[in-house]
């Protein structure tokens, strides 16, 4: 996988070699102009694109966001329709005294 550098200053041999390993890249080029629909990273050394072409099929991709936004939202839809019926409001159960004892007070707020 390879980077693009679009550098606001000149960047020693001995820099780009340290850049393109901490990066792990195949690859480190240095570009003037930005590109377009790139993934990128603003640094203090400048901007770093990722060229995204061939690695992934966009329209696949987005096929498989939609799919997931949709089931997100039937799962948001069926969640406020249990709300709204209260059947997962939890219930409160109350702690049984022993009845025979009357001499010790019952607490107001179990």
């Amino acid at each position: 996988m390879g980077f693009k550098l679009r550098h606001s200053e000149t960047l020693s041999a001995s820099s780009l070699e340290i850049l393109t390993s901490l990066l792990n890249a195949e690859s480190l080029e240095l570009i003037s102009d930005v590109l377009p629909k790139t993934p990128m990273l603003i640094t203090p050394l400048g901007e770093l694109f990722l060229p995204l072409e061939g690695l992934i099929d966009v329209e696949q991709e987005r096929a498989r966001l939609e799919k997931e936004i949709a089931k997100a939202r039937t799962d948001l839809e069926r969640e406020e329709k249990n709300w709204a019926t209260r059947r997962c409001w939890p219930t409160r159960r109350r702690k049984r005294w022993p009845s025979g004892d009357s001499s010790q007070p019952r607490p107001e707020n179990p």
